[in-house]
């Protein structure tokens, strides 16, 4: 399914042994806050945004939202949690702004996709389509893994869906707009994605989503050398004290650095 190809190459490891193996390892549980919160902020924040952002969009009142975010407790209590409620839907009012000068929220849709990509067969549902194409948002900062669902959506509605949706895909973000022109070769790009997703249900697949979009913002976007980009994606990979490395992931630990000093693989980096 679309779903699936999507959380594969977030983390292609996890997938693996989640999905074939029926293996789960133990998730680093957050300690719980000895101190009542005054503010949303952190992945809370983001959560409390995007829904947000979501139930506006649908024409909810901010005063229905606040009252069964306030019942979920959500927030904060009090005249806090009140004044924190305003600021977030005051944010979430913006980004729609946002939204809502590229498309008429009205006019967003969700279409099921059934197609071929060479030997494979793909299908699944894909939201927020616009007479143009692809319409995804995030009331976040754009990271590694909206970029992949960016892509891989933007490649399925080009490849299976009707001709209408075929224009262009756009990504809005907190901290940019990103636009897809249409893409041509959709069915043979999708084909070489869904190959490796097949290699990578029988072995792990030296594919990192966050080294590989360190990989990809230097190699493409700063123009450094392949060398050069390869040694940035290695920082990302191995961190250092002040951030955790990509490589401390436990699902990463388990299948790569007990064995290999350097699993990055620039052939699969650069396909993907």
């Amino acid at each position: 399914s679309v779903a699936d190809l999507c959380a594969f190459f977030v983390q292609p490891i996890k997938f693996l042994l989640h999905k074939r193996l029926g293996r789960r390892l133990q998730e680093v549980e957050q300690p719980l806050e000895e101190k009542e919160p005054f503010f949303i902020e952190g992945l809370e924040g983001y959560r409390i945004g995007q829904q947000l952002v979501e139930r506006l969009l649908d024409h909810e009142s901010r005063q229905s939202c606040f009252q069964s975010m306030k019942a979920a407790s959500l927030l904060p209590h009090g005249a806090v949690g009140a004044c924190a409620f305003d600021r977030a839907a005051d944010e979430a009012s913006a980004f729609i702004d946002r939204i809502e000068s590229i498309i008429d929220t009205k006019e967003l849709s969700s279409i099921d996709v059934l197609g071929r990509a060479g030997e494979f067969t793909l299908s699944g549902r894909i939201d927020n389509c616009a007479p143009f194409g692809l319409l995804l948002y995030r009331f976040a900062k754009a990271n590694p893994k909206d970029m992949l669902h960016f892509w891989i959506k933007s490649l399925v509605c080009a490849a299976l869906s009707a001709s209408a949706f075929k224009e262009k895909s756009v990504l809005v973000a907190r901290d940019g707009c990103w636009e897809l022109p249409q893409i041509p070769d959709a069915s043979q790009l999708l084909e070489s994605l869904l190959e490796l997703y097949w290699q990578g249900l029988s072995f792990p697949l030296h594919f990192f989503s966050k080294s590989s979009w360190a990989y990809g913002q230097s190699a493409l976007v700063k123009n450094k050398s392949p060398e050069a980009a390869l040694r940035d994606a290695r920082a990302v990979w191995t961190g250092d004290e002040y951030v955790t490395g990509e490589s401390q992931d436990p699902y990463y630990a388990l299948c790569f650095t007990a064995t290999e000093n350097d699993p990055l693989d620039k052939i699969i980096v650069q396909r993907v």
